[in-house]
């Protein structure tokens, strides 16, 4: 970080921030999130160059109004208009509760069923690392999510699940329900519930993978799996969440490829 910047690094920076934000404001977004955690690491540290810590703080200012200026411009006012008129005409008149129980929903679909690939791989490499690392409880709880979400997607592990607890309208451990306006009973918060814990042990997890000496690169671990969550919440403000498509995954699968890379590079860091 006290590294000298060059003109060279500032105009791609910059230059690769502006087509983030004109690409889509969900990375725009993001990369302003970035920015802002970066500055404000900069400024809980000593003898920071004043120049870093202006040009990130110029940065996060024009990605932040850039995002503003996009989300607010006429012509998105009139297309959010229209997709509340031809998709979800109701959404308005839906009350809050129904709102915010089908959105979480939704969000732990998104993040288990369509960034599920990723976090089986994450899991699978913080096993390998803790159970070197003598940390057998945390590589136990990693290599069960792995093996549970691997046996609900392979061998329809779900399928069993319903059969067995059909009486009780349980759905499966990744069947979430995430339609709009479906309102269930308890037993279909199961699923939510138990992946949400298993979400908060993954972050535990990535904390603990590594050393005293590597914090900095688990604070990165760390906010790439916040930020892929942020990602996808939010979605939450589009009238089209349930017919976005990809766009539910993808800034948030590019997040969570990070956390990979790290993780990968920290097991080559270990001795067998």
């Amino acid at each position: 970080m006290q590294r000298k910047i060059s003109t060279a690094q500032v105009l791609v920076s910059v230059t690769a921030s502006a087509i983030a934000v004109l690409s889509h404001e969900q990375f725009g977004f993001i990369l302003a999130l970035i920015y802002l955690a970066v500055l404000i690491y900069c400024l809980c540290q000593k003898n920071q160059p004043k120049k870093v810590i202006v040009y990130l703080a110029s940065a996060t200012i024009l990605l932040g109004t850039g995002v503003l200026c996009i989300v607010r411009a006429s012509g998105s006012v009139l297309r959010i208009q229209q997709e509340i008129n031809n998709w979800l005409p109701d959404m308005l008149t839906v009350p809050i509760a129904i709102r915010a129980e089908s959105s979480i929903r939704w969000f732990m679909d998104s993040l288990i069923n369509h960034t599920g690939a990723l976090l089986l791989i994450i899991w699978c490499l913080l096993c390998v690392i803790l159970w070197r690392q003598r940390k057998m409880i945390l590589a136990i709880f990693a290599g069960c999510f792995a093996g549970i979400f691997l046996l609900a997607k392979t061998i329809g592990l779900d399928v069993e699940f319903m059969l067995l607890l059909r009486e009780l309208h349980f759905g499966g451990i990744v069947n979430f329900h995430a339609s709009w306006r479906y309102v269930g009973g308890f037993t279909q918060w199961i699923p939510v519930l138990f992946w949400s814990c298993a979400l908060v042990m993954t972050v535990a997890a990535i904390a603990t993978a590594f050393d005293v000496k590597s914090r900095q690169k688990a604070a990165i671990g760390i906010m790439g799996c916040f930020l892929a969550a942020v990602a996808t919440a939010m979605l939450w403000a589009s009238p089209t969440m349930y017919a976005s498509g990809y766009r539910v995954v993808y800034v948030a699968s590019l997040l969570l490829m990070l956390v990979v890379l790290l993780l990968i590079g920290r097991l080559a860091e270990l001795k067998p």
